[in-house]
Parts: C-alpha cells; sequence; structure tokens
C-alpha cells in the first residue's frame, strides 16, 4: 500500500473523471435538456396565449373607438337637429322631410326663410332660401338625396363660392304639396 505511484493516482484521477462526466451526461444533463425544453415550450405556449389576448384588447380597443365615433356622429346629429330647431320655425315655414334631409347630408344651415309660397289649384309651392356652408361630398349627398326623394322638390336655383376646403351655397329649394 505504500507503494502507490504517481501513475496510480492519475489513472484514478482519469477514471473518476470519467465516472463523473458520464454520470452528469447521463442524469444532469439530460434531466437539464429536459428542462429546457419543458420551459421552452411553456414560453411558448404563454406567448401564444399572450397573443391571443393581446389581439382580444386591440379589438376591444377598436370596439371601444367605434363606439366612441358613433357617440360623436350621434351628438353631431343631435347638434344638426337643435341648430335647426333653434334657427327655423319648423312648424310653420320648415318641411320635415326637407330637415331629414339637410340632417342626413350632415349640412348646418346659417340661414332659412320661406320666399315665395303659391298656389296653383290644390298645389301649394314653396321656395326655400337656403344659405349654408358646407364641403362638396356633403352637397353631393343632399342633392341626391332631394333627387331621390319621393316628395316633390327641385332645386330652383343654386349659388356655389369656394371657401378654403368648404362651399357657400346659396340655394331656392322648390317643395310641391297637395292641399285644398
Amino acid at each position: 500500500m505504500g507503494n502507490i505511484k504517481i501513475r496510480d493516482i492519475f489513472l484514478l484521477f482519469l477514471a473518476l473523471s470519467v465516472f463523473l462526466n458520464f454520470f452528469y451526461y447521463k442524469y444532469f444533463f439530460s434531466y437539464n435538456k429536459m428542462k429546457i425544453t419543458s420551459l421552452n415550450n411553456e414560453i411558448a405556449k404563454l406567448n401564444k396565449q399572450l397573443n391571443l389576448e393581446a389581439e382580444i384588447f386591440y379589438r376591444d380597443i377598436k370596439v371601444f373607438e367605434m363606439i366612441a365615433q358613433s357617440k360623436k356622429e350621434i351628438q353631431d346629429k343631435e347638434f344638426n337637429l337643435w341648430y335647426l330647431k333653434r334657427n327655423i320655425d319648423l312648424d310653420d315655414n320648415f318641411s320635415n322631410v326637407i330637415k331629414q334631409i339637410l340632417i342626413d347630408s350632415d349640412i348646418k344651415i346659417s340661414s332659412v326663410s320661406l320666399g315665395e309660397k303659391k298656389k296653383d289649384g290644390n298645389k301649394n309651392i314653396y321656395n326655400f332660401n337656403l344659405k349654408f356652408k358646407t364641403n362638396q361630398k356633403n352637397l353631393l349627398s343632399m342633392l341626391d338625396a332631394i333627387e331621390n326623394n319621393k316628395k316633390p322638390m327641385f332645386v330652383n336655383s343654386i349659388a356655389i363660392n369656394p371657401s378654403g376646403n368648404d362651399l357657400n351655397i346659396d340655394m331656392v329649394l322648390t317643395l310641391v304639396t297637395m292641399g285644398s
């Protein structure tokens, strides 16, 4: 026993090293590799879930934006209605059909007056003088609504003056109703 040589110690050390490496790779390394794979799978699953939740969140934000936009449109229409009621004598002089066309076309009237009122047999002919400021799209929408309306009405005259991005409109609109 007293005769242990350095070569024996070196061989023992080498055998122990090989055994420890084998043991490490067999148990610890494969266990850690499985753990890493498992954690990667969990991360991928959580990323999928996070992406799904983010998609739902953004979809909900879009719904809220659509609701806010709809509320703004409703407020604009209510303001237009209020403005028309405030500036126009709806009971005596102004047709509800024309009022609805103006509201639907998103046109804000600056002045309205009943120009000439004629009676031709059993027909009543009303000429409304309208002044307003609008854009081209809304004006075309209004003219289209007048043209396609079931009530007999037509634009008697129209003057269009450009003002920046808007148009200043001076229009005479004729409405024909049946009366006694």
